[in-house]
């Protein structure tokens, strides 16, 4: 009987946010929230207003899942996955920060409920697990940028966008993320997983799409256990979401919160700025300009921390430089920065002091502009005195005043908001990329709600210039809302069209589900996932731009060069630019392009194509990982390949989610967002250094001269240039004085690196005449990691990369007994979990086949001998070069599959048929347990076959190698599609994950990982 009862959540929710000088308590609906949730009934709709405290929703899971962990699956309602899902690049940022905060504090909780949450979460982990809760953030387009996957048993928190979770979701993971492991990702994201949509006007296809799938999941004949919810959190939720939950009269009346509702925000609804025949860059400079102004205005007026919106990132960074030539202190925070840039901004002091929770105490001494795009209007914890914006659709402006008063007070200058809008949208803006015509009805709406023009007093009684026509209506929550319950009485059809247009999903059909499930080989076509995700003509595709300055000459003939640079200090989300991906192929193609004024932050934008696809252009560097040597067919892509690294200047080559490494000297970043120091574009080994402490230091002149001049610099350049590797205290010694001295976003690295173990590493050499360069990188006794995260998964293809080797029996042992030990976390039924024990058994019997031992011993040694009494599993290749030598001496054919072996050895097996419960499970989850065989298995050319003896758990099994499941009535086929139907499109996923997840552990734990 767990203690962890309703009536301690408030004890717990207080010790896990509680500081030195203030304790907090939960709000009343959050009490009733987790008191509704530990009774086993999660609510499908969330309708609470903006600055309720909405994403303690997170603090709810954790306590609901830690109180139900002695549950068996089928009991337990609360999934042991959390995703935390916004369309706001900026607030994912924020929702992470507070996952890593919660996953710190029941990481370090010693005693007490913390403690006692910590102990139930790791019972659900499993004994091989130190960390009671991991939290991600999936962002795509990085290399291993799959690190939430590595267990089906670890209680785990993502914050993710729309297309991260939602391509998951539809088996087409979006980002680097090979083909073979879409099923693992399905599996995971919709099984034993709470799905929290935020903000779910914003994303109406997704909620569409999620709430189908949901219902799909249903569709088996043998349903599998596991909890699985689909939560919406919004404050106009639809019909068909039934009856939310929401706020009583104990919440309005509470102290806090009614304070927060009540506020009042008065507005001053300026008159259109512009000239409707104006052009745009006039229009745009008209908006400019009556946005600084009233900003202005509003500081004069007194009010210190004053927010200024916009629709488009062009338009924000116009404001932002116009501010900061009056010699204001201007903030720029887009979601078009890379989240490097933007951690700078959000811990800067003057940041700091704009948070809700500082807001009671701040002292400002001169105004502090923020300047922002729409991705501030959702989740943001900003509280300003003062708010100009321009106008949106009602729904957005209504998030974006949620930030004006937020908390509440008292300001001694009355809080006051501006809103502008250009003359050409005024009367009609249903040409507007983002909002439509909802701009221009809403604007008209605000216009017939106004009092009239009071001019607001400015210091000293004087009354502040207004042009003629200027309105004011008052934008609380409270002030608001009989406005909305009248035109709700009225017609719905007149408040929908003050709501940002958002097309319907297409009606996902069981066809598009049975080609999504086909993940190797993929069928041609293949349904579009994006406009399941965003709807027809939404949503752009974006690719991930990182700037370097020590990358080789971009040339296809110097392709290993370039890719062995990067790979040197892999490219870390944090160092990454979000960019449209038509926008990128523009530039490429046309070197000198002006800003598009249609760029906005929100991932439902209107579709805009890229039609010059004919144009090459700039060479650029794709990365998606080291190269891999092993064969020269890695590029494929389409049926589940993997994808390498490769330099092109065809922009066509580009996909969506890639990562781009693009020279420094290029420039583009003030097209396609903004950098805080563009002077100091290539931030590598800090964004390294963040992201994953890892240390490392590119010694090469066009890095070095980012640093101060001084004799730290005169040092690493002279090591640089050495020919022969550069003395290690010397760079030492120069790390000790940048760490006082070195650029700020560097001194922590540098004192890392002075206290550390290094090495040195050449770089690839480019010509004769350029010097090589070194990298520096460093290891600390105790490598300080970040709460919640554990190392990279080991690639779960790879027999050949650990120390000695590994038997046969060993590893499917090993196999074998994790499979069951998940099996059984997982809740699934006795007999199931006996079939995985038997498909653990003889997962790898193809391994016997001769050349394949051939090539595992050839790669220790130059001269394999047949015959060896063990057989092995995993070997150390002494080089890179030699494992593919010992591979082509070997004989073992290219793209053979020791899992296809495997199968076929067994399936003909009376006695082994006979103990299984499933076997067409069984030789289903051996045949794709490396994500092949989906439906089909891969064609393979064996023109010498061997026949094949091995013994295994008391069963001998002979064979050939030519096995012949390539072809259409082998039978593989028709076996995946008759379990898809009996466990459901995501429910087979699921159980592949299950038994591939335990074979990567224990291949992880044979490397000494």
């Amino acid at each position: 009987m767990t203690t962890l009862t309703p009536e301690r959540f408030a004890k717990f929710f207080s010790e896990l946010h509680k500081t030195e000088a203030f304790t907090p308590e939960p709000f009343p609906w959050q009490k009733r929230l987790a008191a509704k949730v530990l009774a086993g009934e999660w609510p499908q709709t969330v309708k609470l207003p903006t600055a309720s405290g909405k994403t303690a929703l997170i603090d709810v899971w954790v306590y609901a899942l830690a109180a139900q962990a002695a549950l068996p699956a089928c009991q337990r309602t609360t999934p042991r996955r959390m995703a935390f899902v916004v369309d706001r690049r900026v607030i994912v940022d924020e929702a992470h920060k507070r996952a890593e905060k919660i996953a710190r504090r029941l990481a370090e909780a010693k005693n007490g409920i913390l403690k006692e949450v910590a102990d139930a979460l790791l019972s659900l982990a499993g004994p091989d697990s130190t960390v009671p809760l991991q939290c991600f953030q999936l962002r795509g387009g990085m290399y291993r940028d799959d690190d939430w996957a590595r267990t089906p048993t670890q209680p785990t928190l993502i914050t993710s966008t729309v297309d991260q979770i939602g391509s998951r979701l539809l088996f087409r993971s979006y980002g680097f993320v090979s083909g073979f492991t879409y099923p693992i990702h399905a599996g995971l994201a919709a099984f034993d997983m709470l799905i929290v949509l935020d903000e779910a006007h914003c994303s109406q296809p997704f909620y569409q799409t999620a709430s189908a799938i949901a219902r799909y999941r249903k569709c088996a004949e043998t349903p599998l256990p596991g909890p699985f919810h689909f939560v919406t959190m919004t404050a106009t939720p639809p019909e068909e979401a039934g009856e939310p939950f929401e706020l009583d009269d104990e919440d309005r009346n509470h102290p806090i919160l009614s304070r927060r509702l009540n506020a009042s925000k008065p507005t001053l609804l300026l008159a259109p700025v512009g000239n409707a025949e104006d052009d745009k860059s006039k229009l745009r400079e008209a908006l400019v300009s009556a946005m600084v102004e009233q900003a202005e205005r509003l500081a004069n007026n007194g009010l210190k921390a004053i927010g200024i919106m916009v629709n488009r990132v062009a338009t924000a960074k116009a404001v932002h430089a116009a501010l900061a030539a009056k010699g204001h202190k201007s903030l720029l925070l887009i979601g078009r920065m890379r989240p490097f840039d933007r951690d700078l901004v959000q811990r800067g002091a003057d940041f700091e002091l704009l948070l809700a929770d500082k807001s009671e105490t701040r002292q400002l001494e001169a105004p502090v502009f923020v300047v922002a795009t729409q991705t501030l209007e959702v989740g943001a914890n900003l509280d300003f005195d003062g708010l100009v914006s321009e106008c949106a659709s009602l729904d957005a402006l209504r998030q974006r005043f949620g930030r004006l008063n937020r908390m509440g007070r008292k300001i001694p200058a009355e809080a006051e908001g501006v809103l502008v809008i250009q003359a050409s949208q005024a009367k009609d803006s249903k040409d507007d990329p983002v909002y439509g015509a909802a701009l221009a009805e809403t604007w008209k709406w605000l216009n017939t709600l106004s009092a009239g023009e009071k001019p607001a007093k400015g210091k000293g009684g004087k009354k502040s210039k207004a042009a003629k026509g200027d309105k004011r209506v008052d934008l609380g929550i409270a002030a608001l809302q009989p406005h909305l319950d009248a035109l709700d009485k009225d017609k719905k059809e007149d408040r929908n069209s003050l709501l940002q247009d958002s097309l319907n999903a297409p009606v996902m059909l069981p066809a598009h589900i049975d080609a999504w499930a086909q993940t190797s080989p993929m069928p041609l076509p293949t349904p579009d996932v994006s406009i399941f995700l965003h709807g027809p003509q939404r949503g752009q595709a974006e690719v991930q731009l990182v700037w370097r300055a020590d990358l080789p000459e971009l040339s296809e003939q110097n392709e290993d060069p370039c890719i062995d640079t990067v790979a040197l200090c892999p490219p870390t989300s944090v160092e990454a630019l979000q960019a449209p991906l038509y926008l990128v192929k523009r530039w490429l193609r046309q070197k000198d392009r002006a800003a598009d004024d249609s760029l906005a932050d929100v991932e439902s934008a209107r579709l805009i194509e890229d039609r010059d696809s004919n144009k090459h252009g700039r060479y650029v560097l794709i990365w998606r990982g080291p190269k891999n040597k092993k064969r020269g067919r890695e590029r494929l892509g389409g049926q589940g390949e993997r994808m390498e690294s490769r330099v092109t200047n065809n922009p066509d080559d580009i996909l969506p989610g890639d990562t781009v490494v693009i020279p420094a000297e290029y420039g583009g970043w003030d097209l396609f967002g903004h950098l805080l120091n563009p002077e100091r574009p290539d931030i590598a080994e800090a964004a390294r250094f963040q992201a994953r402490r890892h240390l490392v230091f590119r010694l090469h002149p066009k890095l070095l001269a980012y640093l101060p001049d001084g004799s730290a610099r005169s040092a690493l350049l002279e090591a640089a240039n050495a020919e022969d590797k550069p003395d290690l205290e010397e760079v030492k010694t120069a790390f000790e004085e940048l760490a006082q001295s070195g650029p700020e976003h560097l001194r922590e690295l540098f004192k890392a690196l002075a206290g550390a173990q290094l090495k040195a590493e050449e770089y690839p050499a480019r010509d004769e005449q350029a010097a090589p360069g070194w990298v520096i990188t460093g290891r600390l006794p105790s490598p300080p990691t970040k709460a919640g995260n554990e190392p990279t998964l080991a690639e779960e293809d790879d027999e050949l990369s650990l120390n000695g080797f590994v038997t046969l029996k060993q590893h499917v042992d090993g196999v074998t007994n994790l499979a069951v030990q998940f099996a059984k976390q997982c809740g699934l039924p006795d007999e199931l979990v006996e079939d995985f024990r038997l498909a653990g058994q003889f997962h790898d019997a193809g391994k016997a086949d001769p050349r394949f031992q051939d090539w595992l011993y050839g790669c220790m040694n130059a001269r394999y001998v047949r015959g060896r009494s063990k057989l092995i599993a995993k070997a150390k290749a002494r080089t890179e070069a030699r494992k593919w030598e010992a591979k082509a001496e070997s004989g073992y054919p290219d793209g053979a599959r020791h899992e296809l072996l495997s199968v076929s050895l067994i399936q003909n097996n009376e006695h082994l048929k006979a103990q299984a419960h499933d076997w067409d499970l069984v030789l289903h989850l051996i045949a794709s347990h490396h994500g092949r065989c989906r439906p089909f298995a891969p064609v393979v050319d064996d023109p010498k076959p061997e026949t094949v003896e091995v013994e295994l758990y008391g069963h001998t099994l002979r064979g050939a190698t030519r096995t012949g499941l390539e072809q259409l009535d082998s039978g593989v086929a028709e076996r995946f599609w008759k379990l898809t139907r009996k466990y459901g499109w995501w429910g087979l996923a699921y159980l592949e994950t299950i038994f591939r997840l335990a074979d990567h552990r224990q291949s992880q734990k044979d490397m000494g990982k």
